[in-house]
């Protein structure tokens, strides 16, 4: 049976708030970009005046001068703001990976917080008693598997069906234009880091995938509305901001490690280190029982151009063999170079495939759910590890898919 015809982009979607139209670079010069939250501040939406909103939020969710999108919103005369949520990491950034996060009262500006992060999506009561409207300032990372627009996601569904707007305050995605990986999940890996139909790295905001969520659950007309980025394109990656880099979770140390984390969070999957609990996660891999420079005299050749391999030890503080020294391998990223699109993902399938040769070597589950599975949305990594010619083949397969979808990308607010 034929596959029925993609959907029409949403370039001119009604439930986008006013102004959230197919923008380029609209303004020139140094500091030229303002985000959602910019443009709220300086003109607060005429539905907004004076309605009753909660916020979700975290630590990058800040203004120009890098204050807390929720001490300006407080701040705010022409907003109520009465509640807050906080996502995985808390709202102010203070959580690790995967820590609950349990409800709380937030010191800055003394207003309740309700933790999202492990509410189920079908627990109760949803935080929206007395609410006007949500507005929702996240900056993603550009990259499937986080756990922000599941978070995003889950709410909007929950506001819809209480009928209160969520108006996402949009931020540009610091990868930029270019999509790669895989671009399927099917319903049963489905989970909040694999909320979506598109590539790992997919090249779309905040914003775009939340319109994407609001047309495939069906949700009604004005369910989201999106304050979009202004002076900002789709092939501005993050060098071109004009802005320093705030973290978005405690791990995400800067762009470096951004380009590399569509391919190196594959290794949470496994037994072995990504670098959680060192100053490199997601660009220094390995393990007690890793020869650091044999792994790296053997994965040098297979890389992509622009990233390179180097051995290194280093010693765990937390997560994966904490205070065990490891061995493996750091991966440098040529800033000249290393655009290639899949180059992050294409690097750690291939130290994934010889890292599998090891006896050592194990493949880690949740809730009876392979971790590459659940990251990939299926088992095609899983199957093809030790295998040169199946990984080459591999990579091939998923920039058809990612091209694909670039071709056809469902939402697109921007040039």
């Amino acid at each position: 049976m034929d596959a029925a015809p993609p959907a029409a982009p949403l370039r001119h979607c009604p439930w986008a708030a006013a102004g959230a139209r197919r923008v380029s670079s609209v303004r020139q010069g140094e500091g030229a970009m303002e985000t959602g939250l910019d443009r709220l501040l300086a003109d607060v939406p005429a539905e907004l005046r004076g309605a009753r909103v909660a916020l979700l939020s975290h630590a990058a969710g800040v203004g120009r001068h890098g204050e807390a999108a929720a001490d300006l919103l407080c701040a705010c005369p022409e907003l109520r703001l009465i509640r807050l949520l906080a996502p995985e990491h808390g709202l102010r950034g203070d959580r690790p990976a995967g820590a609950a996060i349990a409800d709380a009262v937030d010191g800055p500006t003394g207003l309740p917080v309700v933790s999202l992060y492990g509410r189920a999506a079908d627990a109760g009561p949803p935080p929206l008693q007395g609410l006007d409207a949500i507005l929702a300032d996240l900056q993603d990372i550009g990259c499937r598997y986080f756990t922000y627009p599941g978070t995003l996601r889950r709410l909007i569904a929950r506001a819809a069906g209480a009928g209160v707007p969520v108006w996402v305050l949009d931020r540009p995605n610091p990868l930029g234009r270019g999509c790669a990986g895989p671009a399927a999940v099917p319903r049963p890996l489905r989970s909040l880091v694999a909320s979506f139909d598109v590539p790992v790295r997919h090249g779309l905001t905040i914003g775009e995938l939340a319109l994407l969520a609001a047309r495939e659950d069906g949700l009604p007309e004005g369910a989201v509305r999106v304050l979009p980025v202004e002076g900002w394109q789709r092939a501005h990656a993050f060098a071109a901001w004009s802005r320093p880099w705030v973290p978005p979770s405690p791990n995400a140390t800067g762009p470096e490690m951004a380009e590399l984390y569509p391919g190196t969070c594959l290794l949470e999957g496994t037994n072995v280190s990504e670098g959680r609990g060192t100053p490199y996660p997601f660009r220094q891999i390995g393990a007690p029982w890793v020869d650091g420079p044999a792994l790296a005299a053997r994965l040098r050749p297979l890389l992509p151009a622009g990233v390179g391999a180097r051995p290194v030890w280093f010693l765990p503080t937390a997560s994966k063999h904490a205070g065990a020294v490891c061995q493996g391998v750091f991966l440098d990223l040529d800033p000249a170079s290393a655009r290639a699109r899949d180059a992050g993902l294409a690097a750690a399938v291939h130290l994934l495939s010889l890292l599998s040769e090891d006896p050592h070597f194990e493949l880690l589950a949740h809730g009876g759910v392979h971790g590459l599975d659940r990251l990939t949305g299926n088992a095609d990594l899983r199957g093809a590890l030790g295998s040169m010619a199946a990984v080459t083949a591999l990579l091939v397969a998923w920039r058809a898919e990612a091209a694909a979808f670039e071709g056809r990308r469902p939402v697109e607010l921007y040039a």
